[in-house]
């Protein structure tokens, strides 16, 4: 699967941060599929975040799909320590994911002559 595509096929539902532990449980122990689901069953809160900035900027909201999974991906990627969260709650902070789709969003947004605070 492509790391470029934005819409998750119709079978992955939005994971809870258990279950999303759990998918990092039988990714590390070499199973291809629990990243594809870990990535598909988290994008729903990347789909938040760009429904509520919507209006705020010109770049479409594709753009900022598409930069939300590119940092969910290399979230998913260098993610190796059970013991902290993965996912946000209700905002993209105080997560590990939070932080990489947020530079992300900041990369998008300074390429497009914004200027923005990022952790980066």
């Amino acid at each position: 699967m492509k790391d470029n595509q934005t819409t998750p096929p119709a079978n992955f539902e939005p994971l809870t941060e258990e279950e999303t532990q759990s998918h990092f449980e039988k990714l590390w122990a070499g199973d291809p599929l629990a990243r594809d689901q870990i990535i598909h069953g988290n994008m729903h809160w990347i789909r938040r975040a760009v429904d509520e900035m919507d209006n705020q900027s010109t770049i479409p909201a594709e753009a900022f799909l598409a930069a939300g999974r590119k940092g969910l991906t290399a979230a998913v990627d260098a993610f190796s320590d059970p013991k902290h969260r993965f996912s946000p709650n209700d905002h993209l902070q105080g997560c590990y994911a939070g932080w990489w789709v947020m530079l992300q969003f900041s990369k998008l947004a300074h390429a497009h002559g914004y200027a923005c605070n990022h952790a980066g």
